[in-house]
């Protein structure tokens, strides 16, 4: 009786963990950007604004700054600003890693970035990795018998902004039919989740 109580219960929680999880998840991100996003005006005003009109004046902000660095004046500021970042040491590589990350993952790319399959990190084993379409030819390697190779990005579950660049035959990649955001949920699901 107490054995078969105990096993409900643990099935029950289990159940509720699953649920729980995500939400509670979810609720700590949006949180988290919700913080980030109002804290340089509360920090500016002295925490004299509330947190939602220091949340909308943020927003308010960024949608500016996209909408100026869209015309020429705004790239002309933008290249001056970069420009500047580049010359100041250590600045710059946080600068230019974190850019190319939000490039990899900007809608254009993603359009590029292609869902494949690739045996790695040794025969047997496949994992989901994008094309990114350089070759070794391109980064200069002397040996025309790396030419047919091409990289492979293959990113970490369940955080996909990490991984490993590798160099693939070409005749060993196998395509994937799916589009990139499928791959990713599932990648981030840790292949829980599968395209419909």
């Amino acid at each position: 009786m107490i054995g078969s109580l105990l096993k409900y219960l643990k099935s029950y929680f289990l159940y509720g963990l699953i649920i729980i999880v995500p939400v509670a998840a979810t609720i700590f991100i949006v949180y988290l950007a919700f913080q980030l996003l109002i804290t340089p005006f509360n920090q500016l005003f002295s925490a004299k604004i509330s947190p939602l009109v220091g949340f909308f004046i943020s927003i308010f902000v960024i949608v500016g700054i996209g909408f100026i660095s869209r015309n020429v004046i705004g790239q002309l500021v933008l290249d001056f600003f970069e420009v500047l970042i580049s010359k100041i040491p250590l600045i710059n590589r946080i600068y230019d890693s974190s850019k190319h990350l939000i490039d990899v993952f900007s809608s254009q790319k993603r359009q590029e970035m292609k869902p494949v399959l690739v045996e790695y990190p040794k025969d047997g084993m496949w994992v989901i990795g994008f094309l990114t379409f350089t070759s070794l030819e391109t980064l200069g390697a002397s040996e025309q018998s790396f030419y047919d190779k091409i990289s492979v990005f293959i990113p970490t579950t369940p955080n996909p902004t990490s991984g490993y660049v590798v160099f693939v035959d070409k005749d060993k990649i196998k395509p994937l039919d799916v589009g990139f955001e499928e791959a990713i949920k599932t990648l981030v699901s840790a292949g829980v989740i599968s395209p419909k």
